[in-house]
């Protein structure tokens, strides 16, 4: 709206909608070979989000499991967020799109 400003905080990407936190593992793993093939180009990223309730603490203090919060868990496993930042150009947007996009296309599987 008018008056406001865009805070630019993240740009988190879910790489697939899945349905079952097992196979969500496997969207972990192409995430995490995303990652890293991304880094290897100079395009940082980090996991998109986490789920709280699942962290060691709420585990042990609790019992949680991932069957427990299997949207949350999905999410942990499955986001990406790409940078953004409010002095990022366009050039440097596009950087990481073409890397994005060739890297996700060159993933011997499929997230």
């Amino acid at each position: 709206p008018p008056g406001c400003v865009h805070g630019y905080q993240s740009y988190v990407c879910r790489l697939r909608e899945e349905r079952s936190v097992e196979i969500a593992t496997g969207a972990s793993s192409a995430r995490d070979l995303l990652m890293a093939r991304l880094e290897a180009r100079g395009v940082s990223t980090r996991q998109g989000t986490h789920a709280a309730a699942l962290v060691t603490y709420y585990r042990e203090k609790y019992g949680h499991r991932d069957a427990d919060f299997p949207n949350s868990a999905l999410a942990e496993r499955a986001t990406i967020t790409l940078p953004l930042y409010p002095q990022m150009s366009d050039e440097e947007q596009d950087q990481v799109i073409a890397a994005l996009a060739e890297e996700f296309d060159a993933l011997p599987i499929r997230p």
